[in-house]
């Protein structure tokens, strides 16, 4: 999770941020920005994958990562 953070952060501090802005806009934005992204990335699959743990049947344990998959990816 650390590893994407740091890469989009990186992205997004070379794709969207003014070179010529404050530094804690320059630093803060694209940090901000990932670790929410961070953040919703590993909620989700927490979700995901707390669901398929405590279902007691293939079946629905199935269905969860089927449906964690779909929502996850846009």
């Amino acid at each position: 999770m650390f590893g994407s953070f740091a890469t989009t952060a990186i992205g997004f501090y070379e794709e969207i941020v003014d070179p010529y802005a404050h530094w804690a806009i320059r630093y803060g934005v694209p940090i901000g920005l990932s670790a929410m992204a961070a953040f919703i990335i590993w909620s989700g699959w927490n979700f995901v994958f707390l669901r398929m743990r405590i279902a007691k049947h293939v079946w629905p344990r199935t269905l969860a990562f089927a449906a964690g998959s779909w929502f996850s990816f846009p």
